[in-house]
């Protein structure tokens, strides 16, 4: 079975990390649907370990928001439902603004040199039009951002956040027509740009107004995806 016979000889703690990374991964990516019923039988059989560190990795992904979990019912991945783009939208700019403010105030050497091997990946995927993965690591640069701004008031909430970012702008891209995907990727590229170049600057004004011109253009494009009627429901299973 997959997975299984490459980690056979693993210890079960390092199973239990590749099952985590593996789950985060498939809903990030939505391999796994959301709302979709999540089958921990099939999970443990897959990854070669047993139902105890399956649900123990399942109870922190619903304390992270990656999956609901309630009694009497099936583990399911996070519905993305019409609320969830318009919250997303709102809570997008508030967050990112103010992460990338204290980022600026206090990056260093090391911090700057991450931010900009993660974006030489994004304008990789961005000229290869390869959405998917640039999401990913659209996530990944933000959340560097935020672990750079060091708030711990802000960390769980943008956590929470990226794991709707990169889900809403996957759905986008997909709905999008392609020239219109491709542009947008683009644009993307350029102002995650500016906002490594602020932060390494030590610019919190130029940091704040890329934030606040990238929470825009996400709100935009939730904007024309929601009057599409293309709105996501929750799975009905």
């Amino acid at each position: 079975m997959q997975y299984v016979d490459g980690i056979a000889n693993i210890s079960s703690i390092d199973k239990k990390k590749i099952f985590e990374n593996a789950l985060n991964r498939r809903i990030l990516d939505m391999s796994m649907a959301p709302g979709s019923a999540i089958d921990e039988i099939a999970l443990c059989k897959e990854f070669g370990i047993s139902r105890s560190p399956v649900r123990e990795v399942l109870r922190q992904a619903a304390g992270e928001g990656y999956i609901e979990m309630a009694a009497n019912r099936a583990p399911r991945v996070s519905p993305i439902t019409a609320d969830s783009f318009k919250r997303f939208a709102q809570a997008a700019r508030m967050i990112y603004v103010a992460t990338a403010h204290l980022a600026a105030t206090t990056a260093t050497e090391k911090n700057i040199t991450n931010l900009h091997s993660l974006h030489r990946h994004i304008a990789i995927a961005g000229y290869a039009a390869n959405h998917q993965a640039g999401v990913l690591l659209e996530c990944a640069l933000l959340f560097e951002v935020g672990q750079i701004a060091g708030n711990h008031y802000l960390t769980p909430s943008l956590k929470r956040l990226l794991i709707d970012h990169a889900r809403i702008q996957g759905i986008i891209y997909r709905w999008q027509s392609v020239s219109d995907a491709n542009c947008d990727a683009l644009w993307f590229v350029s102002r995650y740009a500016q906002l490594v170049s602020a932060v390494e600057h030590h610019d919190t004004d130029d940091a704040k107004s890329t934030s606040d011109e990238i929470a825009q253009r996400i709100s935009e494009r939730v904007e024309a995806y929601s009057t599409s009627n293309h709105i996501v429901r929750e799975d009905a299973n």
